[in-house]
């Protein structure tokens, strides 16, 4: 298979990134699904990340981390990558995040796909490895190496090629957690890309990788599920989210929900219901929770006027630990 890429407006190579993550698999392997072409709107006007915070270690800067819940993945995304605080423009959808437009001379792009029978780290590789050599002038990869990224084991090869007659130098990364194949593509390009991805662009792609963890990482990391089926799902076993005053009760509640997830990252919507006494003549607050996938919407109930460390009930997660504490 031969692709070929004309340039666009903003985003021909990011363009072309996705196109190598989105190309069938090749027959020789186990077949996975395939993710729709994606074009993402980078450009002058890229969609602008929050503050950084300055990595101390070198004049990378990483941005708050980001996760993407339909994949199971969450990272630090690179928001300045050279001495001269170039930035990437950022931009996700779906299973993908791409950081990076024909301007900035750098790449990164980050995908997740559901993996074939009996896949490993290994098959991902050369799944990914095989699709830009199909769809690269020039390509040219490294022997592939074994390396670990917060304890998950993965492999990676280095790589050169041309993309619409630009020399591109950089890294293929892939790892298979959760019977899914996740690949990390960065490189530069241009005239220097060499030079660019010695002094600068490969620090910026091993930033990004250390700050790579995956679903069982974000789940441990997150929060405590309760193994408890009555908790925060009966009156009688409220969520005690406790209170400095009455007035700010709501807002503790609210500071809960808007932290808590479906089984799989879910985003979990909510509507107020009447109070009501408990058996032990408690007050409690009940809320119709809802989510996609969920066949009925299920009622959490809430009490403000005792404290416990909060959990996730039986069934639910987050996407971080519940921003609550003692009052």
């Amino acid at each position: 298979m031969k692709i070929s890429f004309r340039w666009m407006p903003t985003f021909s190579y990011l363009l072309a990134l996705a196109l190598l993550s989105a190309c069938s698999v090749l027959p020789i392997r186990p077949a996975s699904t395939p993710l729709p072409n994606f074009v993402p709107p980078l450009g002058a006007t890229g969609t602008p990340l929050p503050t950084p915070t300055p990595d101390t270690a070198s004049f990378i800067l990483l941005g708050p981390e980001m996760t993407v819940k339909e994949a199971g993945y969450a990272f630090q995304p690179i928001v300045a990558w050279n001495a001269s605080g170039d930035s990437l423009p950022f931009t996700q959808t779906n299973n993908m995040a791409s950081m990076g437009n024909k301007y900035t001379g750098l790449y990164l792009n980050l995908n997740s796909e559901k993996g074939g029978i009996n896949y490993n780290s290994s098959d991902c590789l050369a799944m990914i490895r095989d699709r830009m050599a199909a769809s690269m002038t020039g390509f040219q990869a490294g022997e592939a190496q074994a390396l670990i990224t917060n304890n998950i084991p993965g492999g990676s090869v280095s790589f050169t090629g041309q993309l619409e007659d630009q020399a591109v130098v950089g890294k293929l990364t892939t790892f298979f957690p959760n019977s899914r194949c996740f690949s990390l593509i960065a490189f530069n390009n241009g005239i220097d890309a060499q030079n660019l991805w010695e002094t600068s662009g490969q620090y910026a792609y091993t930033k990004l990788l250390e700050s790579l963890r995956f679903l069982d990482q974000l789940q441990a990391a997150s929060c405590q599920v309760s193994a408890d089926p009555s908790y925060g799902l009966t009156p009688d076993n409220p969520i005690r989210v406790g209170n400095t005053n009455i007035a700010d009760g709501l807002q503790r509640e609210e500071l809960y929900l808007y932290t808590l997830r479906g089984p799989n990252f879910e985003e979990v919507t909510f509507t107020r219901l009447n109070p009501q006494y408990n058996a032990a003549r408690e007050i409690v607050d009940g809320y119709s929770v809802s989510y996609q996938g969920l066949a009925e919407p299920l009622t959490l109930y809430f009490e403000i006027f005792k404290f416990e460390a909060p959990n996730a009930p039986l069934g639910f997660n987050c996407e971080a630990p519940f921003p609550l504490s003692a009052p």
